[in-house]
């Protein structure tokens, strides 16, 4: 079967029981969805020796932010912020932000960097109402979409005129409003259509929203007394223009996003609630992408190519006080990509054999202006430019129904080049993947995995050189190693169909443990005593420490009906250094459940829970400033509710066919801390918040 048949059933959720989740927008997604974009070729989720979790359109309805949508998804942590919309921090086991050149976030095949190098902020600068999908693939997997994925792969993939328009139309129009009680608010609109004579379609999209002071839950932290609110304004902007043809065995695309945010908050966006550091800010993204697709009636071809350009900036200003600069950070990105899919047999065999390239050059820069003149920053790794080259395969190979057998492996090359200083660092890697599935009895299938990745010194670990921050006063290391991660995954899958009437449960349990070698941290020099100029408290400098251990599980259930919906998940994850023993992130084991119930055909209700066990933190304290500071060591539930009717039959006439989403998120307005935070933290998570979203479409 080929790959375009394959691909239906991701617009309506499980493969089994699809109808069930057609007819309910607030279903979970069902273990047994079809993974695409961590193999290329389609695979079910049941037989994918590795941890995927997979959000649709409607599951984004929930939250506004992606980063908080993916959060509900087994081996995703967050909560180590202060709630604003630009400054939302996670972790794919145990590597995101401040580490976030240890994941791959991508959307619509456009790599992009979390923090633009800035520390101030976190955010994926995208909209969550016009991705139809967003899929998250954890761990080690570096052959299909390159280097550094250690933590694993955010992929977002935006929606088409098709997308929006109803069956049997042309052309349509969309709009949308959403209110939040936490002080969010947005209006969008989009027009669309596609062509009968001359086979085009078209997608236009604009949206304005607003977010405000955040209320921290229970009243904000109970160690600071007045921190009740998170000081906050930012108004986001977001175009999208996507224009397509079909021309016989031909698929054209071009694609143009635009997001523009204008802020009013604090420096440090995510850890800071100072009311005398505000500052003005812009940040923007802009994307432009070419596809094209080549599909004839040839089972060897199955070929695409994409080209891209994306620019990022964050600049910021104070609004008062004696320092009068202007702060800017740019990542521009060009990048190419083919790849081709050859499905064939050999003897009793079956392959699916995906094969390409990829390039991308990479380029940064720090603007500082002050007093209308632009200086040169002392960072000593501005400006830089990375030049990543890559060349894969992996062949998914059936034996039969029982067996199947993914064989791939990944050529990367690197060149990193800082200009200031003439500096270059150029290296390379093969990492391989292998895996098997095997169905020993029918529905019960046993997995095992290995794979490997690596991710090369930044110019800024490399090259970093003086007062950055208050911490550290930093010496650079030129000789640097590149992090490489060697990980096996272990578990099963089973599926029941029919075990009542119309109903079907299905499970998954991986099991992980992999090595980092060379990992790269910032190491403390004491020693060397006291750095001049009185900013940074002491000397320090990026190192290789000795190996990094991870290893853990996650478990996932779920069971559906016509009606009824029911799912769990439980998650451990720990990552230390393997000569000390101590953590290098503490995480928190976490049991999740649903359930989900549809009274009416189209009213749809569901509960979720997330239960956080008392964190065991390794050391359990830690020394700043001569003070000790405890770890958190509380366990957290949080409870949220949703819900989605669609209006039919008249009942407001103007309304008719309309979508409307409605829920409370954090129902008992209780404090969520991460395991990271220590007990004084100020970041306890927002506080409760209902919300409404309404969509029709003409």
């Amino acid at each position: 079967m080929k790959k375009q048949i394959l691909l239906v059933p991701l617009a309506i959720g499980a493969i089994g029981g699809a109808n069930a989740a057609e007819n309910n927008a607030t279903k979970s997604q069902d273990l047994g969805q079809i993974v695409v974009q961590a193999t290329v070729s389609a695979v079910d989720n049941l037989k994918y020796a590795g941890s995927v979790g997979i959000l649709t359109e409607n599951d984004l309805k929930a939250k506004t932010n992606v980063i908080d949508s993916i959060m509900r998804i087994p081996g995703v942590d967050g909560g180590m912020d202060m709630g604003r919309h630009i400054g939302r921090q996670f972790q794919i086991r145990g590597f995101g932000y401040q580490s976030d050149e240890r994941v791959i976030i991508k959307q619509d095949g456009v790599r992009r960097s979390v923090g633009i190098y800035s520390n101030m902020i976190s955010s994926f600068r995208t909209d969550s109402d016009i991705l139809k999908r967003v899929e998250v693939v954890k761990g080690a997997s570096s052959v299909l979409h390159g280097s550094g994925a250690i933590g694993g792969i955010v992929n977002m993939q935006t929606k088409s005129a098709s997308d929006y328009l109803h069956d049997g139309k042309n052309v349509g129009l969309m709009l949308g409003q959403r209110l939040e009680s936490n002080n969010m608010h947005s209006t969008r609109g989009a027009i669309y259509g596609k062509g009968e004579e001359i086979p085009i379609d078209v997608l236009l999209y604009g949206k304005r929203a607003s977010y405000g002071n955040v209320k921290l839950a229970d009243g904000g932290t109970h160690y600071a007394p007045g921190y009740d609110k998170t000081f906050n304004n930012e108004h986001i902007d977001t175009a999208f223009f996507k224009i397509g043809a079909n021309l016989d065995d031909h698929r054209i695309s071009f694609s143009a996003f635009d997001y523009d945010e204008k802020l009013h908050t604090l420096w440090q966006t995510l850890w800071k609630n100072d009311e005398d550091l505000f500052v003005h800010g812009n940040l923007s993204q802009r994307d432009y992408v070419f596809d094209w697709n080549f599909t004839p009636q040839n089972p060897l071809v199955d070929m695409s190519f994409k080209a891209y350009e994306s620019k990022a900036e964050y600049k910021r200003g104070y609004i008062d006080g004696a320092d009068t600069g202007n702060y800017a950070n740019k990542d521009d990105r060009k990048g190419l990509e083919i790849k081709n899919i050859s499905e064939f047999d050999t003897a009793f065999l079956h392959h699916s054999l995906a094969y390409g390239g990829d390039y991308e050059r990479r380029q940064e820069d720090a603007i500082f202006i002050q007093n209308g003149v632009r200086n040169l920053s002392n960072f000593g790794s501005f400006p830089n430019r990375y030049d990543s080259y890559g060349l894969f395969a992996q062949d998914i190979i059936g034996f039969g129904d029982d067996v199947q057998l993914t064989l791939g492996g990944r050529y990367d090359r690197f060149n990193r080049n800082i200009k200031a200083k003439s500096t270059k660092f150029k290296d390379s890697r093969f990492s391989p993947r292998a895996a098997i599935a095997y169905a020993p009895i029918e529905g019960f299938t046993l997995l095992a995995g290995y794979s490997e990745s690596f991710r090369a010194p930044t110019p800024h670990e490399t090259s970093q050189a003086g007062p950055i921050n208050r911490r550290f006063y930093y010496i650079p290391n030129p000789d640097l190693k590149p992090e490489t991660v060697k990980e096996y995954e272990l578990g099963f899958s089973f599926k029941k169909e029919q075990i009542f009437t119309d109903d079907h449960f299905n499970m998954k349990f991986i099991y992980f443990n992999g090595n980092i070698k060379d990992m790269i941290d910032i190491k403390p020099l004491p020693h060397l005593g006291v750095p001049p100029g009185g900013f940074s408290q002491q000397y320090g400098q990026y190192q290789n420490i000795d190996q990094a251990k991870r290893h853990g599980f996650e478990l996932s259930s779920n069971y559906q009906t016509q009606d009824f919906d029911f799912g769990a998940s439980f998650e451990r994850l720990r990552i230390y250094n393997k000569k000390t023993h101590e953590n290098i992130n503490n995480h928190a084991k976490k049991l999740s459940a649903h359930a989900f119930y549809s009274p009416l055909h189209d009213l749809n209700l569901g509960f979720e829970v997330s239960h956080y066990f008392k964190p065991h933190s390794k050391p359990a304290s830690y020394f700043a400033r001569r003070t000790e500071y405890f770890y958190v060591d509380k366990a957290f539930t949080i409870a949220n509710f949703r819900g989605s009717y669609k209006i039919k039959n008249g009942i407001i006439p103007a309304l008719d066919g309309a979508d409307v989403s409605f829920g409370v998120n954090n129902i008992f307005d209780k404090h969520y801390i991460n395991a990271n935070r220590t007990r004084e933290t100020v970041a306890v998570g927002a506080g409760r918040n209902f919300y409404v979203d309404l969509e029709v479409r003409f």
